[in-house]
């Protein structure tokens, strides 16, 4: 990785000539027998750190609010939530579910960033640095709305508690720091298992949660497609976020970034948008319900401009480009499908 990868960094030339000179006049003075001076010394390289990389922060203040307070996440699950139960005929618990992603994904984004908001991190990524200022704010909203989305949710433990008991520890675990200092252990510290992990999990609160409270099987074929076309998707942007963060990420860590390079991950991503479009095109063939096909076509749109954004996708960018646009393709997708539902 070019990051890591990169040459110590040199002294300027005057302070090189400094020290010639300097070494020069103590050769001097020990040939006298007098003792040099140890304190003018050339100063050392240091290697680049997490302050060397500068992340361009989001001006719009709004925006900024929505972004670092993970609302905007927020909403881009609960869009998410609402895609699916476009495909579902008992929509009574729609409203419930779409309460509870909401606010669940608050409490889970905002634990995360606080466990990861320390150090060097904080001080030069400024999402982790909006979080680590406010940290008590941001721990007193965590606590709350993972304490309303309980509440919310209760009423279908019966039904959820086969999914809910894997995917809290799984969030977990994700990203809290077992172990020594210097070495820690958690899934995020696994190679290769990030984007795995984010796809997944997103994909089981987004389609397998809605369709087992309306009592449907994970191996009716549409909730099956349903459920890789959203993985397959997510994947895609969270390696467009792995492509920002490869300069601060440790090696260890094994992104696909890091294992391939920015420009191969960029079309990895963009080959796994166009699986998951060629899987929409696939459930508007094999849905039964015709009047559903723009449902299942119109979100294609929103697949070709994430591919675009992808394409375009470097650390040059600011976290307005990933944090607002690229996530924000999570709820222009639903969007379109619900423009094809009105379209019938």
């Amino acid at each position: 990785m070019a990051f890591f990868g990169r040459d110590p960094v040199r002294a300027p030339a005057s302070l090189q000539l400094l020290a010639a000179l300097r070494g020069f006049h103590c050769a001097g003075l020990r040939s006298f027998g007098v003792r040099a001076p140890v304190d003018h010394v050339l100063p050392k390289a240091t290697p680049p750190s997490f302050a060397s990389v500068h992340v361009r922060s989001i001006q719009q203040p709004i925006i900024r609010w929505l972004v670092y307070s993970h609302v905007w996440m927020a909403l881009c699950a609960a869009a998410q939530v609402w895609w699916t139960f476009m495909y579902i005929v008992d929509r009574s618990d729609e409203l419930r579910l779409i309460a509870f992603t909401f606010l669940g994904t608050i409490s889970a984004y905002g634990f995360m960033r606080l466990m990861r908001a320390k150090g060097a991190l904080a001080d030069s990524v400024p999402l982790f640095n909006w979080v680590d200022r406010y940290r008590v704010l941001h721990w007193i909203i965590v606590a709350s709305t993972g304490s309303l989305s309980i509440i919310i949710i209760f009423p279908l433990i019966g039904e959820l508690i086969g999914i809910l008991w894997w995917i809290v520890p799984v969030c977990l675990l994700y990203v809290l720091p077992f172990g020594y200092p210097k070495r820690y252990f958690g899934l995020r510290a696994i190679p290769a298992l990030k984007v795995p992990i984010v796809g997944l999990v997103w994909s089981v609160v987004t389609v397998i949660m809605p369709a087992t409270a309306a009592d449907v099987q994970f191996s009716d074929r549409i909730v099956l497609l349903l459920f890789f076309q959203r993985f397959l998707f997510v994947m895609a942007l969270t390696i467009a976020f792995d492509i920002r963060d490869s300069a601060i990420d440790p090696p260890g860590l094994r992104t696909i970034p890091q294992l391939f390079g920015d420009r191969s991950a960029r079309w990895i991503a963009i080959a796994m948008i166009g699986i998951s479009g060629g899987i929409s095109i696939g459930l508007a063939m094999i849905d039964p319900h015709s009047d559903r096909i723009f449902v299942h076509l119109l979100p294609l749109i929103g697949m070709i401009i994430s591919a675009f954004l992808l394409h375009r996708s470097d650390r040059s960018r600011s976290e307005m480009y990933f944090g607002f646009t690229i996530d924000g393709m999570l709820i222009l997708l639903p969007v379109l499908a619900w423009i094809g539902m009105i379209l019938i």
